[in-house]
């Protein structure tokens, strides 16, 4: 059966728009608004940081507003290939959402890409699969309440070094070798190619502003051997990334490293954190699990390819 027949007569049921927002404060701060509302996925950063980084992307990120006749009823993040950050109002009925997924595809493969990305949350799989999109990955996200965290290690903190950025280049080394062979780096999450401005855009806030006192790393000698790194978004502590060369994995130095971010951030005031793990990788979701994070939040993530969408 050809995937247009998913779409069939739909355009007829439902009046359906795709409107990029205008670079103006005011829609941006709508736009944001009804992200956090609608998107899932969505953390939560501080206003600011998402109004700049809603301006930064502009010109190469549709930042699109959904409607539904004079209605507003969802916000979608599309470029040429790709889009992600979906989020429809939960009262839309499924004929709405799936109108809503037929736009999307129509204006993307316009202009004739090989295939279209895409990473959505998981109450959209039955779409997801209904387009025809191949499943790749999933992504969840983990949530720890402080006051509950169970099965912690003990540390020593005069053996843990803490964060500096002058040893950048040491960092990003020992990231590259964590991760390699391992799901993240099949999927593309992190990786060689990818690792030093990664880890750039970490240094720079883009995923909320590092605690020092909460990123902190074992060395053998001069050479960093494991590490994790903290930041804070609204008050709320996130882990941006934690890894242990291949060398050292088994030893529970990743249990240890989380041991410290959590009994330090009780002590700071703080009181929940927050992680993403690639659900296939089942011995980070196992030790995060053990430690009594709850996953709050699915995506999938998949790839339509522009014949399979005509065939």
């Amino acid at each position: 059966m050809k995937i247009q027949l998913y779409f069939m007569l739909l355009r007829d049921l439902v009046d359906i728009g795709l409107d990029i927002i205008p670079g103006t404060e005011s829609s941006i701060k709508q736009f944001i608004e009804l992200s956090r509302k609608w998107v899932d996925e969505m953390d939560m950063n501080d206003l600011d940081f998402e109004i700049h980084e809603i301006k930064r992307r502009m010109n190469f990120v549709d930042h699109c507003i959904i409607t539904s006749g004079k209605n507003i009823i969802g916000v979608v993040k599309m470029t040429y290939s790709s889009f992600f950050s979906l989020g429809i109002d939960k009262s839309a009925d499924h004929d709405t959402q799936r109108e809503v997924f037929r736009l999307i595809l129509k204006d993307i493969f316009y202009l004739r890409p090989a295939e279209i990305r895409t990473t959505l949350s998981s109450r959209f799989k039955p779409l997801f699969d209904e387009a025809g999109f191949r499943y790749q990955f999933g992504r969840e996200k983990m949530v720890l309440t402080l006051d509950e965290a169970t099965a912690l290690s003990e540390v020593d903190s005069e053996e843990l070094w803490f964060l500096e950025w002058k040893y950048f280049d040491a960092v990003v080394e020992m990231y590259i070798d964590s991760y390699r062979g391992t799901i993240d780096e099949k999927i593309g999450m992190f990786g060689e190619d990818i690792a030093e401005s990664a880890i750039r855009q970490v240094s720079e806030g883009e995923f909320g502003k590092v605690v020092k006192e909460l990123s902190v790393f074992y060395k053998d000698g001069d050479r960093l051997t494991s590490g994790i790194i903290t930041s804070v978004n609204e008050n709320q502590l996130f882990v941006v990334i934690i890894g242990t060369r291949r060398s050292e994995q088994g030893k529970g130095i990743g249990r240890k490293l989380l041991t410290y971010v959590i009994t330090q951030g009780r002590k700071m005031g703080y009181k929940t954190l927050s992680l993403w793990v690639t659900t296939e990788n089942i011995s980070a979701k196992g030790l995060y699990t053990s430690m009594n994070f709850k996953s709050v939040v699915s995506v999938v993530s998949g790839t339509l390819t522009l014949q399979d969408y005509e065939s």
